[in-house]
């Protein structure tokens, strides 16, 4: 564990650093949210199969899980601030592939490319999140992208709902590039991460980023600390499997499956469809904000873990969004 010097002081730095993680966050949830309200346009432009809109709605999903599977060895060559940097890039791309696209297939690459640079983005800027900010700030910190992805599902619904009535797909899909192009000017200025630079065999630049954020703290003494923890030995797979730890492991990764099995992604996903289903006539009137889940964000960060957790699950169950 890193040893940090108690300090009330706050850096402008970490403002950037905030600024890192909550476009992160909102680039996650703006792209889930944004397709709900930009299907049915697309359907009426290329006319697709079933089987086809399925795949231009989910295989985000999937260029995130390959973005996520990259993302760990990335950060270590690349460092994390690169690894964000060519994160919002990608996204960029792939935002603009989306809404220029002149036919479903270049519309489904875009949605690959735009899944990759989220899902590397979603690893990594928790990540530099969590060795940039001081001990006392670093569990709101990480918390903030959490809160940024419900936030960027509400900016969604409310842009779809704004460009619904034209049938404004390409525009909806095509605003993403804003927040990504300000992670990309919010990035630029600041430094890696110490722990990075250590790894790295940097002590001096490591030294500068940690005083950038951390003002009035003993820079070396953090420096020994997190040097000290970098020398500790990795732990094995067969360690994590071990007896001793399945409990907890069967407790974390039953959390994230059951999270997922309560169908949220799919309500967000096809609300639309499902308030037509219900009887909401005009595309507007299906695209009501939901100011729900950042509520619920906000409230996990005031409670237990359990008991927030649990208020999330029965909300999802008895919301229709």
């Amino acid at each position: 564990m890193t040893t940090i010097t108690p300090s009330r002081r706050r850096s402008p730095w970490l403002f950037f650093v905030g600024a890192v993680v909550m476009l992160a966050g909102l680039l996650f949830g703006y792209d889930q949210g944004v397709i709900g309200g930009a299907l049915h346009g697309i359907e009426d432009t290329f006319h697709p199969s079933t089987l086809v809109v399925e795949i231009i709605t989910s295989w985000v999903t999937l260029g995130a899980l390959v973005g996520a599977l990259v993302a760990g060895s990335m950060t270590e060559r690349l460092g994390r601030r690169w690894s964000i940097i060519w994160a919002a890039i990608l996204f960029t791309i792939g935002a603009l592939v989306e809404a220029l696209a002149p036919n479903t297939g270049v519309m489904i690459v875009g949605r690959l490319v735009v899944g990759f640079g989220v899902g590397v983005a979603s690893m990594a800027a928790p990540l530099y999140a969590a060795e940039m900010a001081p001990a006392r700030l670093r569990g709101r910190f990480v918390s903030m992208y959490q809160l940024a992805i419900t936030f960027g599902i509400l900016i969604a619904d409310i842009v779809d709902q704004v460009l619904s009535s034209g049938s404004q797909w390409r525009l909806m899909l095509g605003l993403s590039v804003l927040p990504s192009i300000l992670l990309v000017l919010a990035m630029f200025p600041l430094p890696d991460s110490a722990t990075w630079y250590l790894k790295a065999g940097r002590r001096d630049d490591a030294a500068g980023a940690l005083r950038k954020v951390r003002p009035g703290e003993d820079v070396q003494a953090d420096l020994d600390g997190i040097a000290a923890s970098l020398g500790e030995s990795q732990a094995t797979w067969r360690e994590v499997f071990a007896a001793r730890w399945r409990a907890p492991l069967v407790v974390g990764i039953g959390l994230a499956v059951f999270q997922q099995l309560t169908g949220v992604n799919a309500v967000i996903y096809y609300s639309d469809k499902i308030f037509a289903a219900a009887g909401f006539s005009t595309p507007p009137s299906r695209r009501p904000p939901r100011p729900g889940p950042s509520a619920w964000s906000t409230w996990s960060r005031r409670s237990s873990r359990s008991r927030s957790w649990t208020g999330s699950a029965a909300g999802r169950c008895c919301s229709p969004a």
